[in-house]
């Protein structure tokens, strides 16, 4: 459901299209956080749920196309640095496709923003602890800001980040684990609009 509103999304934008399209870059580093809710239910054994919490610190590169003055599409590659819990390591990156919906004030010099959209995660981990590779829905908000006298470069502060909901069952539907993984990358930087 959430690709057919992209796609619709998409069409739509592609239907209302001016005639210069507006295209971005840009980078950003930051702090980044690492939530997880794990539970494990065995009806045979008892269970067990846990909470993790880790802080890091990482970056984000990200390209997008400004469609209409409302509506835009990013991709971007998140780093969220590395993450330790005692023996347990985790570098965690993601590539993400999302719609952007902004509107600019001050004549075009503010921008905020709210991203949506769907990705890719790899974990590398240490521990087979999590899923390694996962489908992540990926969410932000934040602001742009172009001064008229610096030809196209801004600065970014924004707030992002990738869920994903894992399950898996073990010996019967009486034994299943499932978890809750949220990565957010506070972030700021240069951006640079074409």
């Amino acid at each position: 459901m959430l690709m057919s509103s992209l796609l619709l999304s998409l069409a739509n934008a592609y239907y209302y299209t001016p005639k210069k399209l507006d295209a971005y870059v840009g980078i950003g580093y930051g702090a980044t956080a690492f939530n997880a809710n794990y539970n494990s239910v065995d009806l045979y054994n008892g269970s067990i749920s846990k909470n993790g919490y880790a802080n890091g610190r990482g970056y984000k590169l990200y390209a997008g196309l400004q469609a209409t003055d409302t509506f835009g599409v990013e991709v971007s590659y998140n780093s969220y640095g590395k993450f330790t819990n005692l023996t347990y390591i985790q570098e965690p990156k993601s590539i993400t496709l999302s719609a952007t919906f902004s509107e600019s004030y001050y004549n075009q010099q503010f921008r905020p923003f709210v991203n949506i959209g769907i990705g890719y995660m790899h974990t590398k981990q240490n521990l087979n602890f999590y899923f390694k590779h996962a489908f992540v829905l990926h969410y932000g908000l934040g602001i742009d800001y172009f001064h008229k006298a610096l030809n196209g470069l801004g600065l970014r502060i924004a707030l992002e980040g990738d869920n994903s909901v894992e399950s898996d069952n073990y010996y019967d539907v009486y034994s299943y684990t499932k978890s809750f993984r949220n990565y957010v990358n506070y972030h700021i930087g240069v951006i640079y609009k074409f």
